[in-house]
């Protein structure tokens, strides 16, 4: 569960400085015709959780790291780590915004 709940939280906070959040928000209200980087985001996302669902839940890496199957409850749980990082991103996001972040790399 702690690999699950790390793993969780760490995609919260690539996506608070990833410039994802604010292109499809700039999309949204159609300040923009496309959202940029979010293929590569979004697939890096789904592979990852796609990965950290086969090794919590497939038999063979269950008995190789001697783990049991998760339940939806437990998952639920997982989760909850997710909560205190939001903060914690919009806060660094205040400080250091991603868009001088993309200024200073040009």
């Amino acid at each position: 569960m702690a690999i699950q709940a790390l793993v969780a939280s760490r995609i919260i906070y690539l996506l608070s400085v990833s410039q994802l959040g604010i292109s499809l928000f700039n999309y949204l209200r159609r300040q923009s015709n496309a959202i940029a980087n979010a293929p590569i985001l979004i697939g890096g996302i789904v592979t990852a959780v796609a990965l950290q669902i086969l090794f919590s839940q497939w038999g063979v890496m269950n008995l190789l790291f001697e783990t049991s199957p998760l339940t939806w409850n437990q998952w639920l749980i997982c989760l909850l780590p997710m909560l205190p990082i939001v903060p914690v991103a919009i806060f660094v996001n205040l400080i250091d915004p991603p868009q001088a972040k993309a200024a200073g790399n040009r």
